[in-house]
């Protein structure tokens, strides 16, 4: 999977200066806006899901959320810090 975002310019990878088994990888401008696109895309999806919830329930399903978070980065702790 990496490979394709390679080949299709969306990421490259940098070695680390400290440790040459290591690779870096970053966002190219055209990752950064596709990043960008999804982004909305998702927001809009959440916006479409949540917008029939009143106050009370959506306060009550960010709370769940955010309780789920925090399992989560009790199994995965190291993952969940770079999402």
């Amino acid at each position: 999977m990496l490979s394709k975002f390679e080949k299709d310019g969306q990421i490259y990878r940098k070695k680390d200066s400290a440790d040459s088994r290591v690779y870096h990888l970053y966002l190219t401008e055209a990752g950064q806006q596709l990043n960008a696109f999804i982004e909305e895309l998702s927001n809009e999806k959440v916006q479409g899901l949540t917008e029939h919830l009143d106050t009370e329930e959506l306060q009550t399903l960010i709370g769940a959320m955010g309780k789920i978070t925090t399992i989560l980065e009790k199994i995965v702790p190291n993952e969940m810090e770079e999402i």
